[in-house]
């Protein structure tokens, strides 16, 4: 399963790990990130010790790669969406890539 960065930010800010959707859905699934997510974890890292955190929880998670096949398969999605009136944002396509 691909995890975004709200599901994350969700767990960083709970007072009870336990209860998280992270929490939750590492005991019942193999979860994965992708390069855009893992990005978008450290420019919201902003001491080390938010950075420590990021490296804990990502420790065995596999990291999907963002490669040019990647990006043209992003940006056919962005078109087909475009069209149809129903665009979403950037980050939420690239997920939707590992996903499709």
């Amino acid at each position: 399963m691909v995890v975004d960065t709200g599901i994350f930010i969700d767990h960083f800010r709970a007072k009870d790990k336990s209860t998280t959707d992270l929490f939750k859905l590492s005991k019942s699934h193999k979860l994965s990130i992708s390069s855009v997510t893992l990005y978008e974890l450290y420019i919201g890292a902003q001491t080390k010790d938010k950075e420590i955190d990021i490296k804990f929880l990502i420790e065995g998670l596999a990291i999907l790669p963002f490669t040019d096949k990647e990006a043209i398969k992003a940006a056919q999605i962005y078109e087909e969406l475009k069209r149809n009136n129903q665009l979403i944002e950037f980050r939420d396509i690239l997920l939707l890539l590992h996903v499709l």
